[in-house]
């Protein structure tokens, strides 16, 4: 059955009906709804050759019900029709579409259900729409019709209106301006063109809404300066980047440093020992030190699928992560006991020289393919079980590099890592100094939980990104301001209005942005 009629409902007398008896339809908004509703009407287009007859009322509804599925991803939809083409009628449609649904059964369908909407008596005309059951409204008025477009109410978000002239019949869109932006209802208006002009036969699924100049232009964004760099993977990115500044500080850990040029041989090293230990995936549980960048490039290099996994995490989460990923081998250090005792390890602060550095191991490490998988990032779990997320080489690299370009990173900037390793923004912050020559400050948990130490560190940093609850916190006990901070981000939860008035007042010099982590793009 390919789309279902659930009710056709009259108009309800009770107009202050609560938000949760109205069947919602998810248009995505421009702009949060804060200001009083204000309303504008967008311009539409002429449909030649469509008429108001009862198969023609049904195409011009279908073509809204198709629109409003692509766009939601609903699978019911409901809406406020009214018809003052011939018979006064108005009332909520229901319809349950489902995907393989061609459009030509969804107007038989509507055809049927427009026509047994209840009938309103003349002098209940002006009722027409004006009882809100939906958020959305199809409004249809034929040249006879004892109604006019001033006459038509605001009480939906969106209202769609089809007007029947003697020059033909047009669309015209009435939409909240605090929640839409008119580009967007433009668009609107030219997909459910497009949707009226596809193959009848296809599944609604299938009808592309995009525009001639909407596609061309995803086409020339793939083909343009964003899709060029991304075909190098990070890996063979950063071997020319340690190359080019080999002697230069890459890493920065308690008063210590690591040059570019001990952290490319250092990751080849282990790269080779998971190639000859034919790993296919490693999980790295690590504590803050040089080992987590070594462990990361090292399996970047041998196309290995890394998994950070939390010191701190209880036994169970481990071992039911473990048991989903099935490694073969741990990186990890001595002390940190989370891990399953079945699994191999590697302890990188104990065994790195006996196994790993002073091997003859002339193994070549392999050309990388942007398809295979980079690494597996697990949610929290706190809203069930944990999900693991698997991103592709070219995911990552195609997200560093336009960060790169967007925010323009430089070597000589100097970065801070302050999220947990299992946090996808942890990419960002620790890849993005080393794919462009500039220096990573690492610093301890206890160093970003302290105010004050956190202070200190920041003060020889350019680039910084933190959490609105870290920033909240750093700004509660520090009053001073950072002027050497040229880029300041946040993001990974709600970051407030408050927030960035103080990222303001804080960090005077910087361009602020809010930003999410690779795994969620």
């Amino acid at each position: 059955m390919p789309a279902t009629a659930l009710a056709a409902v009259p108009p309800a007398r009770n107009t202050s009906l609560e938000i949760a008896d109205l069947a919602h339809v998810q248009l995505p908004r421009d702009r949060l709804h804060h200001a009083p509703r204000a309303f504008a009407y967008a311009a539409g287009c002429d449909l030649p050759g469509e008429r108001l007859d009862g198969a023609g009322c049904a195409r011009l509804v279908a073509g809204v019900f198709a629109l409003l599925g692509r766009y939601t991803q609903q699978s019911t939809l409901a809406v406020d029709v009214a018809l003052h083409a011939g018979p006064a009628r108005a009332g909520r449609v229901q319809l349950e579409l489902e995907p393989g649904s061609s459009f030509a059964e969804l107007c038989d369908l509507l055809a049927n259900e427009l026509a047994v909407l209840p009938t309103l008596r003349v002098e209940r005309k002006r009722e027409l729409c004006h009882e809100r059951r939906s958020n959305v409204a199809i409004t249809l008025l034929g040249q006879t019709a004892q109604l006019s477009l001033a006459d038509l109410p605001n009480a939906h978000d969106v209202h769609f209106i089809f007007h029947e002239q003697p020059r033909g019949l047009a669309l015209m869109v009435a939409y909240d301006y605090g929640a839409f932006r008119a580009r967007t209802v433009e668009r609107w208006i030219e997909a459910f063109a497009l949707a009226l002009d596809a193959d009848g036969d296809a599944p609604l699924r299938e009808r592309s809404l995009l525009s001639y100049g909407d596609a061309r232009a995803i086409e020339e964004y793939s083909q343009g300066p964003y899709a060029r760099e991304a075909d190098e993977p990070v890996a063979q990115r950063f071997r020319r980047i340690a190359r080019e500044h080999a002697r230069s500080n890459a890493l920065s850990y308690r008063n210590h440093a690591m040059s570019y040029g001990e952290l490319d041989e250092r990751s080849d090293q282990l790269a080779r020992y998971l190639l000859e230990a034919d790993a296919k995936t490693a999980v790295v549980c690590l504590t803050p030190s040089f080992d987590v960048l070594v462990a990361m490039l090292a399996c970047l290099k041998a196309g290995v699928l890394y998994v950070p996994l939390d010191p701190r995490y209880p036994a169970a989460l481990v071992e039911a992560l473990v048991a989903e990923v099935q490694p073969q081998l741990a990186l990890s250090h001595g002390g940190i006991g989370a891990l399953p005792d079945a699994l191999p390890r590697l302890l990188l602060d104990r065994d790195f020289d006996a196994c790993v550095r002073d091997a003859d191991r002339p193994l070549p490490l392999p050309t990388i393919a942007l398809e295979q998988g980079a690494y597996v990032l697990y949610t929290s779990g706190t809203t069930g079980r944990a999900k693991g997320v698997l991103a592709s080489q070219r995911n990552l690299a195609h997200y560093l590099k336009v960060a790169r370009e967007r925010f323009g990173f430089v070597a000589s900037d100097v970065f801070c890592s302050l999220a947990r390793y299992t946090f996808s923004i942890s990419f960002f912050e620790l890849l993005s100094p080393l794919l462009v020559g500039g220096e990573l400050v690492l610093l301890d948990r206890d160093d970003v939980l302290d105010p004050r130490r956190l202070s200190t560190q920041l003060a020889q940093v350019t680039v910084l990104h933190a959490g609105p609850s870290l920033l909240s916190n750093l700004f509660r006990h520090v009053r001073h301001v950072f002027p050497n901070i040229r880029h300041a981000s946040s993001g990974g939860d709600l970051v407030s209005p408050e927030v960035l008035d103080e990222m303001q007042r804080v960090f005077p010099a910087a361009e602020l942005y809010v930003i999410y982590g690779c795994t969620e793009i």
